[in-house]
């Protein structure tokens, strides 16, 4: 595919504020969709996923939106907590995780095919610096990646968008108030864990 083609994501980015030097939501997929939503990268207890709602109310860690792992960081230190637990790693949404992501996204997605675009420098596209646009089925996603999804995905028909990069310990998700509204509760379905929460374009604490 011409790489072109994925230049409706920067169009459709929010200008940064260069007073403030902090992100948005809108900084990173783009405006326009009814909804968006901020999924948490599972920690790891014991080698099973765990959500970041269960660390909290396991070591005492308030769960919202706004959560970080600096907060849990520190929270987690103070109580001296068990070695076992392991943290997200930023960048790294695992592929058990996309696996469920794309069955929620599958009815949202009436042509059965989607794009993965990566860029540098926060992508794992090696290839150079002009980075990859490719076009394949939805089912096609897993195989692509080895382990884990970073970069972009969106169907071809624009409808939706999923985003990950290497500095981040969540996934961010654009589309329709009812494809929203799926992906939350899919995710407490599939995992018995609460994945996801809804944030608005202009939620400002992305990478805090």
């Amino acid at each position: 595919m011409n790489i072109q083609e994925a230049d409706w994501i920067a169009e459709g980015l929010l200008p940064r504020d260069a007073d403030d030097g902090r992100f948005v939501v809108g900084n990173c997929i783009p405006a326009g969709f009814e909804g968006y939503a901020k999924m948490f990268h599972p920690f790891r207890l014991d080698e099973a996923a765990v959500g970041w709602k269960e660390v909290g109310e396991r070591y005492g860690v308030v769960f919202d939106k706004e959560s970080s792992i600096d907060r849990y960081a520190r929270a987690i230190k103070e109580k001296e907590a068990s070695e076992r637990l392991e943290f997200p790693i930023e960048g790294q949404l695992p592929l058990a995780v996309l696996t469920t992501l794309l069955e929620v996204l599958k009815p949202y997605t009436a042509s059965g095919r989607v794009c993965i675009f990566q860029t540098p420098p926060h992508s794992i596209f090696r290839g150079g610096n002009t980075g990859e646009l490719v076009e394949l089925g939805l089912d096609e996603v897993p195989g692509y990646f080895t382990k884990y999804f970073t970069g972009y995905l969106f169907s071809v028909d624009r409808s939706w968008i999923v985003f990950t990069d290497t500095d981040l310990d969540f996934t961010i998700v654009g589309g329709s108030a009812q494809l929203i509204s799926s992906y939350a509760s899919a995710f407490v379905s599939a995992f018995g864990l609460l994945y996801a929460v809804s944030v608005d374009i202009s939620w400002i604490n992305i990478f805090v």
